[in-house]
């Protein structure tokens, strides 16, 4: 199974999937963390997103073949999500998408926040707003304002329905 947790900077998208990941025993894998280890300092260039979906979506497809995979990161443009969910029918996985949301104010004062592995600011939230896609595909959108467990519920019963 594949999981993908994306949306705009600061929604808590590495918050829920760590805590997705610890629930259902899947490995995870964040645009963030990946970015950071390859880009020392990002500038959030088409180049630099382009490097670490492709390390990404290498990543994932090696590992759907020994477990369940949640990736989180922006994916903010559909063909980026499509060559993940390419990937799961390929290799006949069920996928799933989940896109976190919270207000505008919620991400100021989560910026004002020393965030471990993500140096997006305000303007690079803006930038990412401007060409974000949305998608065709059925997801389940949740409210990262709500408490950690009330979007794990949320979560692990959209999985279950489906």
């Amino acid at each position: 199974m594949l999981i993908i947790i994306y949306g705009l900077p600061a929604t808590g998208k590495t918050t829920i999937a760590k805590e997705l990941s610890k629930r259902i025993g899947a490995e995870h894998l964040d645009t963030d963390i990946i970015r950071k280890e390859l880009i020392e300092t990002p500038k959030y260039s088409y180049e630099e997103k382009l490097l670490v979906y492709k390390s990404i979506l290498l990543l994932t497809k090696y590992l759907l073949k020994y477990t369940n995979v949640v990736v989180s990161g922006t994916f903010y443009k559909e063909k980026i999500r499509e060559e993940f969910i390419r990937v799961a029918k390929d290799m006949n996985k069920k996928f799933y998408l989940i896109e976190c949301t919270a207000s505008e104010e919620e991400i100021k004062r989560r910026m004002k926040k020393n965030r471990e592995y993500t140096d997006a600011d305000f303007e690079v939230y803006l930038k990412i707003k401007g060409e974000f896609e949305d998608t065709k595909y059925e997801r389940l959108k949740i409210n990262t304002e709500k408490s950690l467990n009330c979007c794990m519920e949320e979560i692990l019963n959209y999985i279950c329905m489906q």
